[in-house]
């Protein structure tokens, strides 16, 4: 029961008997479900290009600069050929990511 004073005013007596204004939260998502997807396996693609490079460039600094003749090559090679595989693997790779993937509301 609410308790009241001398002016009349009623006062509510405990928290129960309070009334709270209280506002709906609602989620609004600027983009469907389906184009979230694409906009994280696009970022997660950016960045494996990013580390990608920037492990491409040790890789460049370890073998050094490569010479201008063919001569020079059949000298300069031995002992590095795995490094300059592993530096094309990973340029291909990351050129790879780079293509568009179909997305999931175009296809349907």
């Amino acid at each position: 029961m609410p308790a009241g004073d001398a002016r009349g005013i009623v006062w509510p007596a405990n928290s129960y008997e309070k009334k709270s204004m209280s506002v709906e939260k609602t989620t609004v998502h600027a983009v469907g479900l389906d184009q979230r997807q694409c906009y994280r396996v696009g970022g997660i693609a950016a960045l494996v290009i990013a580390i990608g490079h920037i492990i491409i460039f040790p890789l460049y600094a370890h073998v050094g600069a490569p010479p201008n003749d063919g001569e020079a090559w059949f000298g300069y090679l031995p002992g590095k050929t795995a490094v300059w595989w592993a530096i094309l693997g990973l340029s291909v790779f990351t050129d790879i990511l780079f293509l568009p993937s179909p997305s999931p509301s175009i296809s349907r």
